[in-house]
């Protein structure tokens, strides 16, 4: 007959394996994974000409945003 501590044990140790399996049993890949942005346009001088022209392009793609780059004007990426 086991004792009230191994019964209680192993009790949890159940449990635990009850919670663990069905939180890491998905898929090993994404569903549906995100394409990565690309550039569309850029030489915009400030960043609120750059997000304007952007929601512009919004029924084209479903997201953009705007990024400064090193030459100091603004580039549009999209996806």
């Amino acid at each position: 007959m086991q004792s009230w501590r191994s019964r209680i044990a192993a009790g949890f140790a159940i449990g635990a394996a009850v919670v663990t399996i069905p939180l890491t049993a998905g898929t090993a890949s994404a569903d549906d994974p995100v394409p990565p942005l690309r550039p569309v346009a850029g030489g915009y001088d400030s960043y609120g000409e750059c997000m304007a022209d952007g929601a512009a392009w919004v029924p084209k793609f479903d997201d953009f945003q705007c990024a400064k780059q090193p030459s100091g004007k603004y580039m549009l990426f999209a996806r």
